[in-house]
């Protein structure tokens, strides 16, 4: 069984990223709740919003993107936009960690209601692997 002492040092790093600098920031802010992940390889966190209507979810990750400093970008299909920024070696209390947000958000809320149930996934890419949500 290999060695994956190392990698889990990263992820509580993450899980400590995540609850004493984002949590902490969002309770003195008053930011949106979203739905925090950690990835599988190195200090990878996503955040996502599942807001109902979806389009409160725009309003969600600008918020935190803007707490954040991250640049949000759209990207349209046939029955939603996706909206998502990336922070790469973003300095936090616990050293570096890639910080993605994302959400899609739907014309047609019975879409985004099924679309949610049906768990997308979403992968960043970051040097040796990627982080999914």
């Amino acid at each position: 069984m290999p060695d994956n002492s190392y990698q889990i040092a990263l992820q509580r790093r993450a899980a400590h990223v995540i609850t004493e600098d984002l949590l902490d920031q969002a309770s003195r802010e008053g930011l949106p709740m979203l739905t925090w992940s950690i990835g599988d390889v190195g200090a990878q966190i996503a955040g996502v919003s599942y807001a109902h209507p979806s389009s409160k979810r725009r309003d969600e990750i600008t918020a935190w993107a803007k707490a954040l400093n991250i640049e949000l970008s759209e990207h349209a299909s046939d029955t939603a936009v996706t909206i998502m920024g990336i922070a790469k070696q973003a300095q936090t209390s616990f050293g570096f960690a890639t910080i993605m947000l994302i959400c899609d958000v739907y014309s047609d809320e019975d879409q985004a209601a099924a679309a949610d149930r049906s768990e997308r996934h979403y992968a960043i890419p970051v040097a040796g692997g990627t982080v999914r949500p």
